[in-house]
């Protein structure tokens, strides 16, 4: 009997640390960097409108009275801009925000438009994260975040602390890049 219930605890263990290991997410890496890009077809809209619709998003997006249009070119069809998003990581019910700072840029062409999320840095106060590590008051790349290192120090985070942290900005991406779409598919009709 002791043997049995001893494998089936051992054989649900494996279960859990598998389901654990299939739901890791990974940050995508372009040449060391951490970049969410992509190209997306729109028909039947102009360069303008596109131009138009990813002016409108920055402004409603970033509701931040600071600029966020760093630069703008409307004969190229490119916008950049610097904002905020907000990541929210819970650890056993401790819920902490981290201001992530990154840069996005738009370029539009006839019919389509690109998006690219980069230089991504989270701002952080020191905080110990309920015994799940400590993130001293610093600012960090989603780079350092991966390898749990800044500035040659540890961030100091368990496995799943750093785990958390990456799905929560993977998810905050996800969003924003869903926001993009969205304001880009819209039309200039009342």
């Amino acid at each position: 009997m002791k043997k049995n219930l001893l494998i089936f605890l051992l054989l649900m263990l494996s279960l859990y640390v598998k389901a654990q290991d299939s739901t890791a997410v990974k940050l995508p890496v372009k040449d060391g960097k951490v970049i969410y890009e992509g190209i997306v077809d729109i028909t039947n809209k102009s360069k303008t409108e596109l131009y138009k619709n990813a002016s409108q998003w920055f402004v409603d997006f970033f509701k931040s009275s600071k600029d966020v249009i760093q630069n703008s070119d409307k004969e190229e069809g490119r916008i950049v801009g610097k904002g905020i998003a907000f990541i929210q990581i819970k650890i056993i019910g401790f819920t902490s925000e981290f201001p992530d700072l990154l840069t996005i840029q738009v370029d539009v062409k006839d019919n389509k438009y690109r998006y690219r999320i980069y230089d991504m840095q989270l701002s952080t106060e020191t905080q110990n994260l309920n015994g799940f590590g400590t993130l001293y008051g610093r600012k960090f790349t989603a780079e350092d975040l991966i390898s749990n290192v800044v500035d040659g120090k540890h961030i100091v985070l368990t496995k799943s602390a750093s785990k958390k942290t990456i799905i929560a900005i993977d998810e905050k991406i996800k969003e924003l890049i869903h926001s993009l779409n969205v304001a880009m598919n819209k039309s200039d009709s009342f």
